[in-house]
């Protein structure tokens, strides 16, 4: 029972992602898309966006709030740590940095560093739920989510605590050298817990942002980030060798071989 059920997991969340594969590729015949897969390009778009976040929420506010926390490390474990743990599969820049002192082959590399950023932006977004409650008691308001951002928001952190765990169980079955593959729907729920954390972020920002030009400039950013990502993983990750490459090919903006 609990090997159908996984199955059917897996079978759904494919069909989710291969949606969203299509629409992508939709969106992106619109125009000549391929600068955007540009390495530079992903990384100075996660940091300037984030910036520009931060900077948003703190004119915003026009002081240091305890709130303010709240908004800014989630920020930061989701636009930088998650983002950049999601890509490293696809995008070889921390791979080629961090690669001379580090030990083992590629893909060990690859996992090890993946694993590192999800675990580091985890702690960040756990920080930021805590500001969040601390606010909440401080103010004597209920920490029950009541508004589309708390909800969702709330979605997205049950998502990312399963996450972890199907994630922590892969990496100790890769470690132990067992050939059968287990939570092979890691990759594709890692996609759609993404896509859970981008749209929890915007319905925030459109909750507490006020309505101007530079804050639909900011929330724009938040979008493009959101799409970026994606598009970084439909590339082919030639960085790992040719038989990684091989099955991205064959399973499209998918990290089933995670």
């Amino acid at each position: 029972m609990v090997e159908f059920t996984e199955a059917g997991l897996q079978e759904q969340l494919h069909n989710i992602s291969q949606l969203r594969s299509k629409y992508l590729t939709r969106f992106l015949a619109l125009f000549n898309s391929g600068w955007l897969e540009n390495n530079a390009l992903f990384h100075a778009l996660l940091f300037f966006t984030s910036l520009m976040v931060i900077v948003a929420i703190f004119s915003q506010l026009r002081s240091l709030k305890l709130f303010a926390f709240h908004p800014v490390f989630m920020t930061i474990g989701t636009l930088i740590f998650l983002a950049e743990g999601i890509a490293t599969y696809r995008n070889p820049t921390l791979l080629e940095v961090f690669s001379p002192i580090m030990q083992h082959g590629k893909k060990v590399k690859v996992r090890v560093i993946h694993q590192s950023l999800q675990i580091i932006g985890s702690f960040f977004i756990g920080m930021g739920l805590l500001f969040m409650f601390a606010n909440k008691g401080f103010e004597k308001k209920t920490v029950l989510p009541h508004t589309l951002h708390s909800l969702v928001g709330t979605v997205a952190i049950l998502f990312l605590v399963v996450q972890a765990v199907a994630g922590s169980q892969k990496m100790a079955q890769l470690e132990s050298k067992v050939v059968v593959k287990i939570r092979r729907w890691h990759g594709d729920s890692g996609l759609l817990l993404w896509d859970l954390l981008c749209l929890t972020m915007l319905l925030g920002m459109f909750e507490f942002f006020t309505f101007t030009l530079t804050n639909i400039f900011v929330e724009l950013c938040v979008f493009a980030t959101w799409i970026v990502v994606h598009i970084q993983m439909r590339r082919k990750g030639d960085h790992l060798g040719e038989d990684e490459a091989q099955q991205v090919e064959q399973v499209p903006e998918s990290r089933e071989d995670i």
